[in-house]
C-alpha cells in the first residue's frame, strides 16, 4: 500500500477512526495475525465496529509507525558509530 494515499478508515461505535486488521497489516507489512498479536501484546489499539468486529484505532498505527522509525535510526545511528569506531561485523 501506498504511504502517500492511507486506506479509507471505518469509525467505530464512539466515532474513533479506525482500520480493518487487514488494511493495518497492509500498511505494517505484517500478517493480519501478528496485528491481532500486536493487539494483544498492547502494541496497537483495537476498537470495535458495529457489525464488523475489531477494527485498529488508526492513531495507534500512525504512533507505532513513528516508535519503528525512531528505533530503525537509533539502530543505523549506532552502526554508523560501530564502523567509525572500527568495530568488527562480527
Amino acid at each position: 500500500m501506498s504511504p502517500s494515499r492511507p486506506p479509507a478508515a471505518s469509525r467505530s461505535e464512539r466515532g474513533v477512526a479506525l482500520l480493518s486488521v487487514q488494511q493495518a497489516a497492509e500498511r505494517l507489512g505484517f500478517s493480519p495475525e501478528h496485528v491481532v498479536r500486536l493487539v494483544n501484546a498492547g502494541s496497537l489499539e483495537a476498537g470495535r465496529v458495529a457489525g464488523a468486529g475489531m477494527g485498529i484505532v488508526v492513531a495507534s498505527v500512525v504512533a507505532f509507525e513513528r516508535r519503528r522509525e525512531r528505533g530503525r535510526a537509533a539502530s543505523d545511528e549506532l552502526s554508523r558509530s560501530l564502523d567509525a569506531l572500527g568495530a568488527p561485523l562480527e
